[in-house]
């Protein structure tokens, strides 16, 4: 998007519509922020960051659009174009739709706090957690269990039964926890 000090579109691209849920021409001339980002203020409108009016006029963030697509991670990056230009336009707004990258992201970290075999929560997740409940006041439960025998278990039933056991243990526990 190119925009004007007041923040109104000047110019707009194919790729910035379908990325904002209207035809590009449809772009052109608006200045309402609040509809095109769902902006709480004005201030935080990257239509309005990119012109210098703003406190910060160069910046880039995350923004999460919600349409009839489902929601979408929208990488928006805001630019002060200088006066010394003389140009009508003031700024330009870039965009780039990230969300496959951020469903990557969190698939990742899901992998990196469950145990593989069980599925269950591991030490790096449980110690984010206690962080975050102790910083907040949240109450916090932990549960420690013991397989009586377990080693002899698996040691006569073989390694194969011996997870199949633990998936089981596992199972039961997620089922009478709040925690999933």
């Amino acid at each position: 998007l190119v925009v004007d000090a007041g923040g109104k579109v000047l110019a707009a691209n194919h790729a910035a519509g379908a990325m904002l849920g209207m035809e590009a021409a449809h772009l052109i001339g608006r200045t309402e922020c609040e509809f095109l980002f769902r902006c709480p203020t004005r201030d935080e409108c990257p239509l309005v960051a990119g012109t210098g009016k703003s406190r910060n006029p160069d910046r880039t963030f995350e923004h999460v659009i919600e349409d009839a697509k489902g929601a979408r991670t929208i990488f928006v990056s805001c630019h002060h174009m200088p006066p010394s230009l003389e140009c009508q336009a003031a700024g330009m707004v870039l965009m780039r739709d990230i969300s496959p990258q951020k469903a990557t992201e969190r698939a990742l970290i899901e992998l990196a706090n469950r145990d593989p075999l069980t599925g269950l929560y591991n030490r790096r997740y449980f110690d984010a957690f206690l962080r975050d409940a102790l910083g907040t006041g949240k109450p916090v439960s932990l549960l420690m269990i013991d397989v009586d025998m377990f080693k002899a278990y698996n040691d006569t039933h073989g390694h194969r039964q011996g997870d199949r056991a633990l998936t089981a243990i596992a199972r039961l526990l997620v089922g009478k926890t709040r925690l999933r």
